[in-house]
């Protein structure tokens, strides 16, 4: 029998009570704690076993590929989540100079990672890096309104 996981995939590695058995969350919470931002915890907190061996040879090697840009000194610092003052603009209309100020350094943030990610030798994260939109007039017009 399959169980749905929460994005709707087939659970068929683990089922819940054997997930609570081993701990599972508890896991996830350990993991999660290692995240550069909220934004990872709440990917890692989204996790699940998975049987589909070709996902997770691709997951195996963007990790490994992460693995030796960050030893080589890449960081995603500077990532925040703006979900919660996207939400904020579309029920009032504005933000505040200080939240415009934090969307500023999350796309720049972004832009750097991009940059990093699409010049490295790296293919998995490359391609991942190119997923990454351009927001350089988003970001311009919002400094021009700072300043």
């Amino acid at each position: 029998m399959a169980y749905s996981a929460p994005d709707d995939t087939p659970r068929e590695v683990v089922n819940p009570r054997t997930a609570r058995d081993l701990e599972f969350a508890k896991v996830l919470g350990h993991v999660a704690a290692f995240a550069a931002s909220s934004l990872g915890v709440e990917a890692v907190h989204a996790l699940w076993p998975r049987a589909d061996r070709d996902a997770l040879a691709r997951e195996f090697s963007l990790v490994g590929e992460m693995d030796e840009a960050v030893r080589c000194g890449f960081s995603l610092g500077g990532i925040h989540d703006l979900a919660p003052l996207l939400a904020e603009a579309r029920e009032h209309g504005s933000l505040a100079p200080e939240q415009f100020l934090t969307v500023a350094v999350t796309l720049t943030t972004a832009a750097e990672v991009r940059q990093a990610l699409v010049t490295s030798d790296l293919s998995g994260l490359t391609a991942l890096g190119e997923r990454i939109s351009d927001q350089t007039e988003l970001l311009r017009a919002i400094w021009r309104a700072v300043d």
